[in-house]
């Protein structure tokens, strides 16, 4: 696979990203759970440390998953710009 091809990958991979970071309902379903989880967490007690530690780990799977998707984002933002160069050396020579 030329280095063209996987940067129109990449880039392709980001858009689908970008979207699924601006729909509604993903947008929705996140703020859902992460306000069911943070419930949760506030309504354990003193003594219930093993059930926050559990939250909190969900807490930060979703918070991962987020930010993954937010990089797959950003790094077809920057292959869009790395294959506009390369295209833009075979004009001017």
């Amino acid at each position: 696979m030329s280095d063209e091809s996987k940067l129109k990958e990449i880039i392709a991979t980001g858009k689908d990203a970008d979207s699924w970071l601006n729909h509604a309902q993903y947008r929705h379903a996140i703020t859902l759970v992460k306000a069911e989880l943070l419930s949760q967490f506030e309504k354990t007690k003193y003594k219930e440390s093993d059930d926050r530690e559990e939250i909190w780990r969900k807490l930060q799977a979703l918070n991962g998953i987020v930010s993954r998707i937010e990089r797959l984002v950003r790094d077809g933002k920057t292959a869009e710009k790395s294959l506009l160069e390369k295209i833009k050396e075979k004009i001017t020579g």
